[in-house]
């Protein structure tokens, strides 16, 4: 009823100090209370969920620190948009943090195509690569991940793409989209996805530079910006300068304003990290952002750029 409409705009317009305009927009948006009014307006990295409320997730870390512990050479596998190489990146430099022998590849977008190839798994394999970890694809790679587990080599697919009934037999399969997911958010992007694995490795903990990636990659895969992509979001934005590569990067696009936001990311960044995939190898790009040699750093964000 109107009534109770009005009633509740003014509770949350006086509660956060906001005008009753301000209010009646949150409340279209979804928001019910003036705590969730609170969550919305003033997004907080421990309202973060738990990311073993992800399926498998439990499976895929075991898995990859067993890994680590055996000393098996492990590939993080991704893809060539802006969101593949923010998940590649991060997940990477996490993997080589804890001392795993780990690489990264991501196929090239004309010759390969999206996603896990019989090519490239069957190089991976000649590679001595033992445990491939997918990210931001891999859960509709029923046909390669068979091959993976005929030639010996173990998958843990994160994902964020929608999916059918089943999932492929791997070691873990972790992806909000799941059917059977009961996970509060269930438009997590890749690198989303990502960071909770880094989480779940880290005792709960992520670096700035990670939070930084996820909301770079939130942002350009377009998900929905409410719950916790808001928080991942909103938060990682002020650590983006934290990742020298972006630093560079915005440095070769001629950046002038005095804070990073979204339509930064949008039309600044993203695009010249999706360049790298479309023009050449998204390769350059997770270089780019794992990289910490400035003249290096430097040659590549103006070639992207």
């Amino acid at each position: 009823p109107a009534e109770c409409d009005a009633a509740l705009t003014e509770k949350i317009a006086q509660a956060e100090n906001i005008s009753t305009l301000t209010a009646r927009a949150l409340i279209r948006r979804g928001v019910k209370d003036s705590g969730e009014a609170k969550c919305f307006l003033h997004p907080d990295e421990r309202m973060l969920y738990d990311p073993y409320l992800l399926p498998d997730m439990e499976k895929a870390v075991d898995r990859i620190r067993a890994a680590i512990e055996k000393g098996e050479r492990t590939c993080v596998f991704g893809d060539y948009d802006a969101d593949g190489i923010c998940s590649t990146a991060m997940l990477y430099g996490r993997l080589k943090q804890m001392g795993a022998d780990v690489r990264h590849y991501i196929p090239l977008r004309h010759s390969e195509g999206y996603g896990l190839s019989e090519t490239a798994v069957r190089n991976l394999h000649k590679d001595g690569v033992k445990l491939i970890v997918t990210v931001d694809n891999g859960i509709s790679a029923f046909d390669e991940i068979a091959l993976c587990k005929a030639l010996g080599v173990d998958v843990v697919v994160t994902d964020h793409h929608s999916i059918g009934k089943t999932v492929p037999e791997c070691a873990a399969v972790v992806a909000a989209s799941r059917k059977d997911s009961t996970y509060p958010n269930r438009y997590l992007c890749g690198a989303g996805v990502a960071l909770k694995l880094i989480q779940a490795l880290n005792d709960d903990a992520y670096s700035d530079a990670e939070l930084a990636l996820a909301a770079v990659a939130t942002i350009a895969d377009v998900v929905p910006l409410t719950q916790e992509n808001r928080i991942i979001s909103a938060c990682g934005l002020k650590y983006l300068q934290t990742v020298p590569g972006f630093t560079a990067l915005l440095e070769a696009a001629g950046w002038k304003q005095q804070h990073v936001d979204e339509q930064t990311v949008s039309f600044v960044v993203a695009p010249r990290l999706n360049a790298a995939g479309r023009m050449a190898t998204a390769a350059t790009a997770v270089e780019l952002l794992i990289g910490t040699d400035v003249k290096r750093l430097d040659t590549i964000a103006n070639e992207l750029n």
